[in-house]
Parts: structure tokens; C-alpha cells; sequence
């Protein structure tokens, strides 16, 4: 499986409560804000890769995730 299979898989995992404290951490923890950093990097570089190697598809795929990625940043700091 691929990077940005991976963390769509991870992002649509976290989406119930209960999960996303296993899967991520807990509200406010380090562990939450570092796995939130390193899907962003990974798949910031993912979408790096496809737009040297052209591929359109795989470009907007990580395009997209890098968007909820950096969403789910801002709400979970929005009270910090």
C-alpha cells in the first residue's frame, strides 16, 4: 500500500470519537499534534513525488488529504 492509501485509511479511521483518541491521541497531547505533522509531511512528500513523476491522479489525491490533514490541525488547535 502507498502513502497517501495509508493516511486516507488512518484519516477516515479517526472520524468516531472513541477511535481517534486510539488511532491519534488524545485531545491536546503531543502524540495527537506529532501524527497530525508527520501525515502532513508524508503526504506533502507524496504529492512532491507525483507532481515530479506526473502524475495528475496521485497530485490530487495528496492535494486533497494535505487539505483535510491541515483542517483537522486547525480544529484541534482552535482552543489551544
Amino acid at each position: 500500500m502507498g502513502v497517501l492509501t495509508l493516511t486516507a485509511i488512518l484519516l477516515v479511521l479517526s472520524v468516531p470519537p472513541s477511535l481517534r483518541t486510539i488511532l491519534l491521541g488524545a485531545d491536546y497531547s503531543e502524540r495527537l499534534y506529532f501524527t497530525i505533522k508527520l501525515n502532513l509531511l508524508l503526504t506533502f512528500a507524496a504529492g512532491l513525488e507525483s507532481a515530479v513523476r506526473r502524475r495528475w491522479i496521485a497530485l490530487t489525491a495528496a492535494a486533497l488529504l494535505l487539505l483535510f490533514w491541515i483542517y483537522l490541525a486547525f480544529v484541534n488547535s482552535a482552543f489551544q
